[in-house]
């Protein structure tokens, strides 16, 4: 059975040919990058787009303002078009899928490193390093803070979790320690 193909895989694989065809990966690639989180849940741009009571041109004329100048026209090309096909709740997904298929044309793997507290570059280094020469593959590390983890990090690409944190730890000590039985004196 073929594997159905989202919409957002159509557009963002659509965007992907065509940055490749026109030459514009790299300026194409960091607009994707610096727009994704713009367009998460929640966020006032999402809102805004999604909104139906709005306009597309009206749509469109704030993407223009805000973006014309920060990405390259034909992401921005992109965009409209999705909000002239009605298909806006898309974008996140869609740069996602592109961002996904650069990261496979460049054989790297996209990763996230969360740690405790900010990693100087000889840390970075060394546990890029490691993982690299532990999986065999290329990364391409986003570097992320969580003061939640108390301590250590946790590494996250493919589907795959390595969760070195000391709140994992500590989890872990809890569990083990409701499942002994206390001693009877």
């Amino acid at each position: 059975m073929a594997r159905e193909e989202t919409i957002a895989g159509v557009y963002g694989g659509a965007l992907f040919a065509a940055a490749r065809r026109q030459g514009k990966m790299e300026e194409v690639w960091e607009g994707v990058r610096a727009l994704v989180p713009l367009v998460a849940p929640r966020s006032p741009l999402r809102h805004f787009l999604a909104a139906p009571h709005i306009a597309p041109e009206q749509k469109k004329t704030l993407l223009s303002a805000v973006f014309a100048s920060r990405v390259d026209s034909l992401l921005l090309d992109f965009m409209h078009l999705l909000v002239d096909r009605r298909r806006a709740e898309a974008l996140e997904e869609s740069l996602r899928e592109f961002d996904a298929q650069a990261h496979t044309a460049r054989g790297l793997v996209a990763s996230e490193v969360v740690s405790a507290h900010p990693l100087d570059s000889e840390l970075r280094h060394r546990l890029l390093s490691a993982l690299e020469k532990m999986s065999g593959k290329t990364f391409d590390m986003t570097w992320r803070v969580d003061p939640k983890l108390l301590g250590g990090v946790v590494v996250h690409y493919e589907d795959i979790l390595l969760d070195g944190s000391l709140s994992s730890r500590l989890r872990d000590l809890e569990t083990h320690l409701r499942a002994t039985p206390l001693a009877q004196e």
